[in-house]
């Protein structure tokens, strides 16, 4: 084997090292951005199962919840409402389903 030939495997073994390197550097990255993915998805689960609620027309808000039903007459019932983020209540006449 001529001198070139070595220099020339020396330099492919160098390079085939290099690129496992570099992934090992990207393989250990993984662990700390899979961590902040999940934290993610959970900060963003906790805001959707907040956001359930109807748009307050106060505040904008999708924080609307019925707090409590009465009857208004002839099959009718008020819904009252509340915002859990400002406080704001209405109330609402609902007709009743199936007509």
């Amino acid at each position: 084997m001529t001198t070139i030939e070595t220099l020339q495997k020396i330099k492919d073994y160098y390079e085939k090292i290099r690129d496992i390197w570099q992934r090992l550097e990207h393989l250990e990255k993984l662990p700390t951005q899979l961590e902040e993915l999940q934290m993610r998805i959970a900060k963003l689960e906790d805001r959707l199962k907040s956001r359930l609620g109807e748009a307050c027309i106060h505040c904008g808000e999708l924080a609307v919840r019925v707090v409590d039903t009465s009857p208004a007459g002839n099959g009718k019932s008020f819904h009252h409402l509340k915002c859990n983020a400002c406080g704001f209540e209405h109330k609402r006449v609902v007709l009743p389903t199936g007509n």
